[in-house]
């Protein structure tokens, strides 16, 4: 009879772990780009103005919305709020992971 011997047992959870977690965050920031994307296109042009997109900036603003909070102003962040768009700051971020 061969005998099978396996090497790595103990990082295999660790591994399942760490591929269901990715898949969580995955589909978390999936939902939250879709959200950013729902809120920005019902927005008029003038709206969209006054936080310094067109309407052609809207896809990469939703998928990437840290190159875009660096320019905001705060009366156009809370514009964008109300519509229920939310650009990140990694400085704002940074500050309230420390």
């Amino acid at each position: 009879m061969t005998e099978i011997r396996i090497s790595h047992v103990g990082s295999a959870p660790e591994g399942i772990r760490q591929r269901i977690a990715n898949s969580f965050r995955g589909m978390f920031d999936g939902y939250a780009a879709y959200r950013r994307y729902v809120g920005l296109s019902s927005m008029s042009e003038s709206a969209l103005a006054s936080i310094g997109l067109t309407r052609l900036d809207v896809p990469r603003a939703a998928m990437f919305p840290n190159e875009f909070a660096s320019g905001q102003s705060q009366e156009s962040r809370s514009e964008a709020g109300a519509a229920g768009v939310m650009f990140h700051n990694d400085d704002d971020a940074n500050r309230a992971a420390a």
